[in-house]
């Protein structure tokens, strides 16, 4: 038999290469779900809107307590809306948002902007400025955004799901 000839170099495997694999885009975010519908100003429309509201709720796992501030909150925002607008055209647009976590109201009118109204005097203070208060009380969150032609009212309330 032939004897093999000495190895003169050592043998290597070649060196792995380093592969960039791109990081996977984020998650996104499960989408907003939207509602909007509007109401005749009076004629307790306002329950009309609480049992929508509770109704979204529910569907999206909104503890009950929540869904009772939400409700109440709401009720407030859309008769404040009725007793001090002066609308023309006796319309509350509301619109319901949530995403994971949080609820969102936007209870919208046209008439006398909140930010343009007198300031009570010392008598009516007594009497005036329990809505918003009880709002702000009920919500996570409540703001007031002037716009062009009316009132609107942002209100948020975070939960956890049942």
């Amino acid at each position: 038999e032939p004897i093999p000839e000495p190895i003169t170099e050592l043998q290597t495997e070649p060196e792995p290469q380093t592969v960039t694999v791109p990081e996977p885009p984020p998650i996104p975010e499960p989408p907003l779900d939207e509602f909007e519908m509007t109401v005749p100003m009076g004629e307790d429309s306002e329950i009309i809107a609480a049992r929508s509201v509770e109704d979204i709720a529910r569907r999206h796992r909104v503890p009950q307590k929540a869904i009772n501030q939400i409700k109440t909150a709401l009720v407030e925002a859309c008769i404040n809306a009725s007793e001090h607008s002066l609308s023309p055209d006796r319309k509350i647009h509301l619109r319901f948002a949530v995403e994971p976590g949080r609820m969102t109201i936007t209870v919208r009118n046209r008439g006398v902007r909140l930010v343009d109204k007198q300031q009570p005097s010392p008598d009516d203070h007594a009497r005036r400025g329990w809505g918003l208060r009880l709002m702000k009380g009920l919500m996570d969150d409540v703001r007031i955004q002037p716009v062009e032609d009316g009132s609107c009212i942002v209100m948020s309330k975070a939960f956890t799901p049942e």
